[in-house]
């Protein structure tokens, strides 16, 4: 009898101190999960306040004042590349193209000639680019655009590219894609559609950002073109 009571007390202290070990150890779980929930909480502040200084740098390095236009006929080179406009035409006839050539997505409206019916217009390109490297270069024309309609070009709305008489079909990803051999140059005609009033004021600028960055970086070069 003696020995089953005492069979008995071991039992419940084993028990009894199993129980206390799990009670001492649950706070010391909560008190881990909490750490790592505090350091994950810290690390996604600090990169939101990184993302911030980033963002806020960039706007405030833009200054119009410092930028460098150039005119018609300039050799202007950025990233390997040599680009000179030759001539600038408004018109509202797509003349020896076809409207297959062209996007249309901002409510114009066309003939079947694809003559603009609605108040709009065509501005084409003439310009020649040369690739100054020793390498083949592949690259998107589209990443010249227009900024028309706006005194001040950092602030102006930029014209999407909508032509390219090397391009056969618009609707193609590779449209506006071209390739360069080295130390090679050619010549393109290239084409916007932009709203009559915002051509009012005979000024238009082109973008050359051959990047895609915004705010604009030290490659982006701009062209006034006169017509």
């Amino acid at each position: 009898m003696k020995k089953l009571i005492f069979a008995g007390i071991l039992c419940i202290a084993v028990a009894a101190g199993a129980y206390y070990m799990f009670l001492k150890e649950r706070p010391a779980d909560n008190l881990a999960v909490a750490n790592v929930s505090n350091s994950s909480m810290t690390a996604q502040q600090t990169e939101a306040t990184r993302a911030s200084e980033i963002i806020s740098a960039d706007d405030n390095s833009y200054d119009e004042n410092d930028i460098k236009i150039y005119e018609m006929g300039d050799i202007v080179s950025t990233c390997d590349f040599n680009y000179i406009i030759n001539s600038v035409t408004k018109t509202k006839e797509l003349g020896e193209y076809t409207k297959e050539q062209v996007e249309y997505f901002n409510g114009e409206e066309v003939d079947e000639n694809g003559t603009l019916i609605s108040d709009h217009s065509y501005i084409f390109i003439n310009m020649t680019i040369e690739n100054t490297s020793n390498a083949p270069i592949e690259r998107t024309i589209n990443s010249c655009g227009i900024i028309a309609g706006n005194d001040s070009i950092a602030l102006g709305y930029t014209e999407e590219m909508r032509f390219f008489d090397k391009g056969l079909d618009a609707k193609s990803r590779d449209y506006f894609h071209y390739t360069l051999e080295e130390n090679k140059k050619q010549t393109f005609n290239v084409g916007f559609i932009v709203k009559d009033e915002n051509l009012d004021s005979n000024k238009l600028t082109m973008i050359i950002n051959n990047h895609g960055t915004y705010p604009y970086d030290e490659a982006v070069r701009y062209i006034l073109l006169h017509y």
